[in-house]
């Protein structure tokens, strides 16, 4: 999150030259004043924690206020102007191969911003708490578009989740990003689990129907499988993708 409170500011500079009051701009995104006076004063009172905003407050603040939902995301992640992703700034022109620039692969497209989209990164999910607790989403990253045609589902429906600990080495490591779809998960895929009380894992699931368990499994052999019931267990989603460094 911004320290500067880019967004609170630009968020009161717009309702202001709009000559809308925090009543007004609440009726026009269905959002609490309350929230969106926090929002444009950059912290929750009770924590003194700053705000981040989820993708869905982000684009009814769009709608209320009449801007795009990129620059607004833009002011989330601190930009002050709207970017393009560096590889959206590629351009045919700066190709490796330039014998026969008019040779475009199958299946190809031109890199554009609308090809993007940005999802939260979360730095874990806790007990007790929203997947999209406000307090939990650290940054955005984005996305290409074309994961939904490997994947499917909508964006929305992606987040990124820090990986904590080296239970699942040499898979996935300490502090790497994992892509997690939300939806429903099979037996033997990868998965973020929330057991009881415990903050959201990663994990190999196996289904233990005639039990009502679940057995999570871990890559690293230094961890057993744990068995927890079915009933104490939500499956947030499963992982597609992995961001971090190779280590042997």
């Amino acid at each position: 999150m911004n320290d500067s409170n880019n967004l609170g500011k630009f968020i009161k500079k717009l309702r202001v030259e709009k000559d809308l009051s925090l009543r007004e701009l609440a009726e026009l995104t269905s959002l609490s004043h309350s929230y969106l006076n926090n929002l444009e004063n950059g912290s929750d009172p009770r924590s003194g924690k700053p705000l981040s905003p989820s993708i869905p407050t982000l684009e009814k603040l769009s709608v209320g206020l009449n801007v795009s939902l990129h620059k607004l995301i833009d002011m989330v992640r601190g930009d002050e102007a709207e970017k393009l992703p560096v590889a959206a700034n590629i351009s045919a022109t700066n190709s490796v191969d330039r014998q026969d620039e008019s040779v475009v692969p199958e299946m190809a497209y031109e890199l554009k911003r609308d090809n993007f989209r940005l999802v939260p990164v979360l730095g874990k999910v806790a007990a007790g708490e929203p997947i999209f607790a406000e307090n939990s989403i650290e940054d955005w990253i984005p996305v290409d578009m074309s994961i939904i045609r490997t994947h499917g589902a909508d964006l929305s429906q992606y987040y990124y989740l820090r990986i904590h600990g080296n239970s699942m080495e040499p898979l996935f490591n300490d502090k790497d990003m994992v892509l997690v779809k939300q939806g429903s998960v099979e037996d033997g895929q990868i998965a973020v689990v929330l057991c009881g009380a415990e903050d959201a894992c990663v994990k190999k699931i196996q289904y233990l129907q005639e039990q009502e368990l679940l057995m999570l499994i871990s890559r690293n052999p230094n961890y057993p499988p744990v068995t927890k019931p079915i009933a104490d267990c939500q499956l947030l989603g499963r992982v597609v993708l992995r961001i971090g460094e190779p280590r042997w």
